[in-house]
């Protein structure tokens, strides 16, 4: 994800309400996310697609891929603490 936001909006993230700011902000949390993971950090329960409602993203592959990878953080989360 860090990687596909490194590059210039595709159209129809624009119409799907991304924008430069948006993107340039999901750049930097997702390289925040993947450092930490790295680093076997702890981290807390995160649901990325609400974050992203301020920002005005309302549809889109960015929106579909954030919400899987906030599935599969919660899974991850469950079975770290179960």
């Amino acid at each position: 994800m860090a990687d596909q936001l490194s590059r210039p909006l595709p159209p129809a993230e624009t119409s799907a309400g991304c924008t430069e700011p948006s993107r340039l902000a999901l750049h930097g949390f997702f390289i925040d996310l993947q450092s930490k993971l790295e680093a076997s950090a702890e981290i807390a329960d995160l649901h990325i697609t609400r974050g992203m409602d301020p920002w005005g993203i309302v549809g889109g592959d960015l929106l579909e891929q954030a919400a899987v990878i906030s599935n599969e953080l919660r899974e991850l989360s469950k079975r770290d603490r179960g």
